[in-house]
């Protein structure tokens, strides 16, 4: 599940440096369906028969400050069932709104970019919950009425494993590229999509800051320090549903003999701070309940 959320923060953390907007705030209402029978077990496998976590439809809507995601599964809901989410809210300005439920229970948080989150408290967001049928609801204030949506994603499982996720990761790409390099050199990766598709985006991260290093098909990209990366692709039809994504992992040496750890600095720490707060808030749900 680690894997799907740092996957969700680093589109996130692209679609803010991308975008912007010079629209007056105003009320909106957002709907999307999402592709049904599509629930994968834990070898990622797809299952077509089970729905307590195949999400087939989300709609965002905001009033003023009032803020309402309703997403809705193959087959009711209710606050014994062992469904747990994760949902994030990215808006215009920059704002976050993190989302964890579990068994009935829902922990929500709100910051920004620039927020240096040492206090989890700090930034607790008071979250309304109810179920209607197959429908979960989730409702809270926006910080600011002039927030304006951005994009929305879900990741859903139960206890056995199974799982589902808003957008979906449905486009089979794969990462071509050294296994090792070495630093201040120019290293060519290219990358290979399945299918024919008339618009796609590509989204590299190539030093784990979730921080969009290339937008190209096939870039070239200089390492400054030794050390091991986990070099990211994401790409997008431009829907913001359907997504596809691979990692490959390279060792860049010093290119006299010596390797050492990777010693990068701190990555996109205001990022990371706000994954690590979504992924201990799980810890806290099972504490408090």
């Amino acid at each position: 599940m680690l894997k799907k959320i740092l996957i969700l923060s680093m589109i996130i953390t692209s679609l803010i440096i991308c975008t912007t907007s010079t629209v007056s705030a105003k009320d909106e209402t957002k709907s999307f369906a999402d592709a049904v029978g599509d629930v994968v077990d834990i070898s990622q496998e797809t299952v077509s028969d089970v729905h307590d976590v195949d999400i087939i439809k989300v709609v965002y809507n905001k009033v003023d400050q009032d803020a309402t995601i309703d997403i809705e599964f193959g087959e009711d809901i209710d606050e014994s069932s062992t469904l747990s989410l994760l949902v994030a809210l990215e808006m215009t300005n920059v704002m976050q709104y993190a989302i964890v439920y579990e068994e009935g229970y829902a922990i929500g948080y709100a910051a920004d970019l620039e927020s240096d989150i040492n206090n989890l408290d700090d930034f607790e967001l008071d979250v309304t919950t109810s179920i209607n049928g197959a429908t979960l609801s989730f409702s809270f204030l926006l910080k600011d009425e002039d927030e304006e949506y951005n994009q929305l994603m879900i990741t859903a499982e139960n206890a056995e494993g199974y799982g589902d996720t808003f957008p979906n990761f449905d486009i089979p790409v794969s990462i071509d590229g050294p296994e090792t390099g070495t630093i201040k050199k120019e290293i060519q990766f290219t990358s290979t999509v399945e299918g024919d598709y008339e618009t796609l985006y590509y989204i590299w991260d190539f030093n784990e800051d979730t921080i969009p290093d290339s937008t190209e098909a096939n870039p070239k990209f200089i390492f400054n320090t030794p050390g091991t990366y986990n070099v990211m692709l994401t790409v997008d039809l431009g829907n913001n549903i359907t997504y596809g994504f691979d990692n490959k992992t390279i060792v860049i040496s010093s290119g006299s003999g010596g390797g050492g750890n990777n010693s990068n600095g701190t990555p996109g720490f205001e990022i990371i701070a706000v994954i690590s707060a979504i992924a201990i808030a799980v810890i806290i749900l099972k504490r408090k309940k």
